[in-house]
């Protein structure tokens, strides 16, 4: 497995990160339906899943303010390791920790309220470093040597921010880790977008709070606590139809399955197992705890469980499974 994290801000809520100073916005997209956006010495960050050594990583910047400021790092802990910086000129550079000394200095120079496409490729080492930045999916700057500025031997977190005055915006964030057998390299521009349930299907064995639709229950974004799917019992399944991608949509590199829940104390269930349903069958993923307050749990699927890569087709065709466990 390569996907490591991927967000487009689509849930329209900042639980979907580690702090929530920023704010989601509607009206400043690239994709979907939301963003995410920074600016006035208020940020976000996100803890990954895994700690890292090297990484592909993707977003979508759209810089508000002129000038030169600091916007996003890889950080280990409160640690930032590397950070992108737009200078005087409008053109980024790739700095050692929070804007310090200048590995190296783009050649675009970034219009305001655009959308571009940034992807940095960063290996910490001390000798054998490398940097490698693209805007847009053109080469803008590299480098190879040192880039270990300290003791960190890896780095676990995301930092977006802007500030003072400043303001800018995220969209379709992306991580890859290049050890992974898929998704091991470059993102080049990919979307993230999110498919709802749309439809009740068959078993549908957990109980609607209010009663009706099962799916009209879990369908809202941001996500609600007023109406929701609930189960008492352990090994009970709950199966959606979901949404359809984009008419836009070429080609999938990956299925995140997202659950927003909780368990009500400690009795059972107090786990559950994601998944999907294609051509009648249900795969499930492992035994994954839930929360005692409501939160996101994440199933990735970087191929069909049926076999081979996705295909829009087969996105299309699959739906949400959800089984309680004890």
């Amino acid at each position: 497995m390569a996907l490591v994290f991927m967000s487009g801000a689509e849930w329209g809520t900042l639980k979907e990160f580690d702090e929530d100073t920023g704010s989601i916005v509607s009206d400043k997209k690239r994709s979907g339906s939301y963003a995410l956006r920074v600016g006035h010495t208020f940020g976000n960050k996100k803890i990954l899943p895994q700690s890292l050594s090297e990484a592909f990583v993707q977003f979508a910047f759209y810089p508000e303010t002129s000038g030169a400021w600091t916007f996003f790092s890889l950080r280990k802990g409160a640690t930032d390791i590397v950070s992108l910086r737009k200078n005087a000129s409008e053109r980024l550079e790739v700095c050692q920790g929070w804007g310090g000394t200048v590995y190296c200095t783009g050649v675009t120079a970034l219009q305001l309220n655009t959308w571009y496409v940034v992807e940095l490729h960063f290996k910490l080492a001390d000798t054998e470093g490398l940097i490698e930045l693209r805007v847009e999916g053109n080469p803008e700057c590299s480098f190879a040597g040192d880039t270990k500025p300290g003791a960190e031997e890896d780095f676990d977190t995301l930092r977006f921010y802007a500030p003072g005055a400043t303001f800018c915006c995220f969209d379709d964030i992306i991580v890859f880790d290049p050890s992974g057998e898929l998704n091991n390299s470059w993102p080049g521009g990919l979307k993230v977008v999110l498919l709802k349930p749309n439809a009740d299907t068959v078993p549908n064995e957990w109980e609607p709070s209010p009663s009706g639709d099962h799916y009209a229950c879990v369908d809202e974004v941001p996500p609600a606590e007023a109406d929701y799917l609930r189960t008492e019992s352990a090994d009970l399944l709950e199966v959606l139809g979901l949404e359809d991608l984009p008419a836009e949509a070429q080609a999938v590199k990956a299925v995140q399955i997202d659950f927003w829940g909780a368990k009500g104390s400690t009795l059972e269930p107090t786990r559950l197992q994601l998944g999907v349903r294609i051509d009648g069958t249900v795969y499930l993923s492992e035994e994954k705890n839930l929360p005692m307050a409501q939160g996101l749990i994440s199933h990735q699927l970087e191929q069909s469980p049926a076999g081979g890569n996705w295909t829009v087709a087969d996105v299309n065709s699959l739906q949400l499974a959800a089984k309680s466990r004890s």
